[in-house]
């Protein structure tokens, strides 16, 4: 039963009344409600500490932006992408680089004398021994030479990453929990002094 001013479960179920109207700080609405709610839970029952509701209310939305800017990166910082159960994480990188020459040479040499004999009216089978009605003597020399050099370059990167952790997982999921609690107690905390607490 509120003594001095009027409790906050009263002054919610006024007619239009809306207690979080107006904009302050913060990222994650999904945190925002939640904190909005955790606020009118634990102050369901408390007597605002000013004289009139337009006043508290003033008073309230004053306080949310200044604090809040420094609980909300507060607050995401518990929500950075990491595993709660890692606590151990040990990287290792190695890179090897390698070079590798090739030079590689090749020399044909051909020669050759080649005489072609032949007859239009052949009288026994050795062409040799007949009548020739036509000789021809050939030579021929070619040389053919050919290298190559080149360069190979290889990199092999390798990577080992070992990760785990040490304690117990349900403890360690209870720390991660409290540490995203924490930031919402912190900031109901600066709020009490919106409320009479004294009686």
């Amino acid at each position: 039963m509120a003594q001095v001013t009027i409790e906050l479960r009263h002054v919610l179920n006024m007619d239009g009344f809306n207690l979080f109207d107006f904009d302050y700080p913060i990222t994650d609405l999904g945190w925002k409600n939640e904190l909005e709610q955790a606020f009118i839970d634990k102050f369901y029952f408390n007597e605002i500490g000013y004289e009139t509701i337009d006043r508290w209310k003033h008073a309230l939305k004053t306080k949310m932006n200044l604090i809040m800017p420094y609980y909300d990166k507060l607050y995401m910082s518990t929500l950075e992408d990491y595993d709660p159960f890692i606590t151990m994480s040990i990287k290792e990188e190695y890179t090897d680089t390698g070079k590798t020459e090739n030079v590689s040479s090749a020399t044909a040499n051909g020669s050759g004398d080649y005489e072609t004999v032949g007859t239009d009216y052949p009288h026994t089978s050795a062409i040799t021994t007949d009548i020739p009605s036509d000789r021809s003597r050939t030579q021929s020399t070619s040389l053919n030479a050919s290298e190559s050099a080149g360069e190979t370059k290889t990199q092999k990167d390798y990577t080992k990453l070992l990760e785990g952790f040490q304690g117990d997982r349900t403890e360690l999921l209870k720390k991660y929990r409290d540490n995203i609690l924490n930031v919402t107690e912190m900031v109901l905390d600066e709020l009490k002094t919106l409320f009479i607490l004294v009686y």
